[in-house]
């Protein structure tokens, strides 16, 4: 069977650069949530507060999976279109590396609360004043 007309990768790389920038965005929109729901939840409930935590961690694991394979189909679409891209000097990998680094920020400020709420909670009341 012949290799399609380059044009049906672009396409394809197109599909998939939409599906990259939405999981993005929601994965940015998620953790938002699960900051602000950890705050705003009153202190005498710190086992609801390491829940979301916790379940804001697996879920930013779940999307940087899902990310890192939608980054390889980009990868191997780009290389299929062949002369479909002109060459700009910006290496595209590169660019996505932004991606990965705004997903993996949240998951590292979970954590550090998760540790606090569960190692520290007077001191983190303190921090963050009392409410």
């Amino acid at each position: 069977m012949p290799d399609p007309n380059p044009i049906e990768y672009l396409r394809a790389w197109s599909a998939h650069c939409q599906l990259f920038w939405s999981r993005l965005q929601t994965a940015a929109i998620l953790h938002s949530g699960v900051l602000v729901g950890w705050y705003k939840l009153p202190e005498n409930q710190p086992i609801l507060k390491i829940c979301i935590l916790s379940l804001g961690v697996l879920l930013s694991i779940f999307v940087t999976a899902i990310m890192v394979r939608d980054a390889q189909y980009l990868t191997t679409l780009q290389k299929k279109c062949g002369d479909a891209f002109p060459l700009t000097g910006h290496d595209h990998p590169k660019g996505r590396m932004c991606g990965f680094i705004l997903v993996s920020i949240f998951p590292i400020i979970e954590l550090i609360l998760l540790g606090l709420t569960l190692l520290l909670p007077e001191t983190l009341s303190k921090i963050l004043g009392s409410k």
